[in-house]
Protein backbone atom coordinates (compact mmCIF):
# COMPACT_ATOMS: atom_id res chain seq x y z
CA UNK A 1 0.00 0.00 0.00
CA UNK A 2 3.09 2.29 0.77
CA UNK A 3 4.50 1.39 -2.34
CA UNK A 4 1.56 2.37 -5.06
CA UNK A 5 0.91 5.52 -2.51
CA UNK A 6 4.50 6.77 -3.14
CA UNK A 7 3.98 5.96 -6.86
CA UNK A 8 1.22 7.86 -6.97
CA UNK A 9 2.62 10.51 -5.70
CA UNK A 10 5.48 11.04 -7.48
CA UNK A 11 2.91 10.48 -10.95
CA UNK A 12 1.46 13.44 -9.87
CA UNK A 13 4.57 15.89 -9.12
CA UNK A 14 6.32 14.85 -12.06
CA UNK A 15 3.94 16.47 -14.47
CA UNK A 16 3.90 13.00 -16.82
CA UNK A 17 0.22 12.69 -16.94
CA UNK A 18 -2.60 15.58 -17.78
CA UNK A 19 -4.65 17.24 -14.58
CA UNK A 20 -7.79 17.98 -16.90
CA UNK A 21 -7.60 19.38 -20.83
CA UNK A 22 -4.87 22.50 -20.46
CA UNK A 23 -2.95 24.76 -22.69
CA UNK A 24 0.31 25.27 -21.93
CA UNK A 25 1.31 28.78 -23.39
CA UNK A 26 5.26 29.29 -23.54
CA UNK A 27 6.41 33.02 -24.65
CA UNK A 28 10.06 33.36 -25.44
CA UNK A 29 11.93 36.44 -26.60
CA UNK A 30 14.30 36.19 -29.88
CA UNK A 31 17.49 34.97 -28.04
CA UNK A 32 15.54 32.35 -26.34
CA UNK A 33 14.65 34.05 -23.26
CA UNK A 34 11.47 33.53 -21.18
CA UNK A 35 9.36 36.35 -21.05
CA UNK A 36 7.34 36.85 -17.89
CA UNK A 37 4.03 39.07 -16.89
CA UNK A 38 2.92 38.67 -20.73
CA UNK A 39 -0.84 38.58 -20.66
CA UNK A 40 -2.33 35.72 -22.40
CA UNK A 41 -6.19 35.50 -23.99
CA UNK A 42 -7.83 32.24 -25.03
CA UNK A 43 -11.58 31.85 -26.66
CA UNK A 44 -14.23 29.55 -27.84
CA UNK A 45 -17.32 30.79 -28.99
CA UNK A 46 -19.26 29.59 -27.03
CA UNK A 47 -17.26 30.17 -23.27
CA UNK A 48 -16.38 33.80 -22.08
CA UNK A 49 -12.45 34.31 -22.75
CA UNK A 50 -10.03 33.36 -20.38
CA UNK A 51 -7.13 35.37 -19.04
CA UNK A 52 -3.88 34.25 -18.01
CA UNK A 53 0.02 35.90 -17.46
CA UNK A 54 3.11 33.84 -17.69
CA UNK A 55 5.33 33.08 -14.70
CA UNK A 56 8.68 34.24 -14.49
CA UNK A 57 9.51 30.52 -17.04
CA UNK A 58 7.60 32.37 -19.57
CA UNK A 59 4.59 29.94 -19.22
CA UNK A 60 1.33 29.73 -18.17
CA UNK A 61 -1.48 26.63 -18.06
CA UNK A 62 -4.44 27.20 -18.40
CA UNK A 63 -7.55 24.65 -17.63
CA UNK A 64 -9.80 25.13 -20.89
CA UNK A 65 -12.45 22.57 -19.46
CA UNK A 66 -13.49 21.23 -22.40
CA UNK A 67 -12.37 19.70 -26.04
CA UNK A 68 -12.21 22.08 -28.38
CA UNK A 69 -10.55 24.78 -30.99
CA UNK A 70 -9.52 27.44 -29.04
CA UNK A 71 -8.30 30.62 -29.93
CA UNK A 72 -4.95 31.34 -28.39
CA UNK A 73 -3.00 34.89 -27.93
CA UNK A 74 -0.65 36.89 -26.19
CA UNK A 75 -0.16 40.28 -25.72
CA UNK A 76 3.53 41.79 -25.61
CA UNK A 77 3.80 43.80 -22.54
CA UNK A 78 6.27 46.98 -22.54
CA UNK A 79 9.74 46.58 -23.99
CA UNK A 80 8.74 43.86 -26.22
CA UNK A 81 6.69 43.59 -29.62
CA UNK A 82 5.25 41.26 -32.30
CA UNK A 83 7.76 39.49 -34.89
CA UNK A 84 6.75 37.91 -38.38
CA UNK A 85 5.28 35.41 -36.14
CA UNK A 86 1.59 35.77 -35.35
CA UNK A 87 0.27 36.40 -31.94
CA UNK A 88 -2.23 34.30 -32.02
CA UNK A 89 -3.25 30.37 -33.27
CA UNK A 90 -5.86 28.11 -33.64
CA UNK A 91 -5.47 25.10 -31.29
CA UNK A 92 -7.51 22.02 -30.74
CA UNK A 93 -7.72 20.59 -27.51
CA UNK A 94 -9.02 16.88 -26.98
CA UNK A 95 -10.62 16.44 -23.62
CA UNK A 96 -8.48 15.15 -20.46
CA UNK A 97 -5.12 16.48 -22.98
CA UNK A 98 -2.39 19.16 -22.78
CA UNK A 99 -1.16 21.29 -25.69
CA UNK A 100 1.29 23.74 -25.64
CA UNK A 101 1.64 26.55 -28.05
CA UNK A 102 4.98 28.32 -28.38
CA UNK A 103 4.94 32.48 -29.55
CA UNK A 104 8.56 34.65 -29.88
CA UNK A 105 8.18 38.01 -28.75
CA UNK A 106 10.90 40.49 -29.84
CA UNK A 107 12.65 43.17 -27.58
CA UNK A 108 12.22 46.32 -28.47
CA UNK A 109 15.25 47.79 -30.43
CA UNK A 110 15.66 44.42 -32.16
CA UNK A 111 14.98 44.28 -35.98
CA UNK A 112 12.13 41.90 -36.66
CA UNK A 113 12.03 41.77 -40.42
CA UNK A 114 13.01 39.38 -42.55
CA UNK A 115 16.53 39.08 -42.93
CA UNK A 116 16.68 37.24 -46.36
CA UNK A 117 16.91 40.36 -48.85
CA UNK A 118 13.76 40.61 -51.30
CA UNK A 119 15.34 39.21 -54.46
CA UNK A 120 13.22 40.94 -56.46
CA UNK A 121 14.41 44.25 -55.33
CA UNK A 122 17.63 43.65 -57.57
Amino acid sequence: MLTSLIAGVVACSSGTGPDGTIINVRVRDDIGDPVSRTAVRISLSEQPRLHATTRLDGTADIDVGNAGDYVVYVIPREGYKAGLDPLARVVNVTSNSRVTVDFVLYRDGVSTGDPRPDETSW
